[in-house]
């Protein structure tokens, strides 16, 4: 379970602004964007949203990783709740 979920763009951006200076500035832009995006949605992006889009625009990990990845913790979060 996610230890905090924002409940305003603003704490989304709060977040985003602690890795301002250590990701590039194309990066921040991108995921600024992003942010703004799923708020139009009332859908605000939490510390883990953000580190995870760092590491694919960094090229860290693919997005096809990152999915395989949510999906396995998904899953595991269903079974210890069954």
């Amino acid at each position: 379970m996610r230890a905090y979920q924002p409940k305003s763009i603003e704490e989304s951006l709060a977040i985003l602004w602690e890795y301002k200076d250590k990701i590039p500035q194309k990066t921040y832009e991108n995921i600024y964007d992003i942010i703004c995006d799923f708020a139009i949605e009332n859908m605000f992006l939490d510390r883990e949203d953000i580190e995870t889009d760092i590491k694919i625009l960094s090229g860290e990990i693919t997005l096809e990783k990152s999915i395989a990845e949510t999906i396995d913790n998904f899953k595991a979060r269903q079974s210890k709740a069954s």
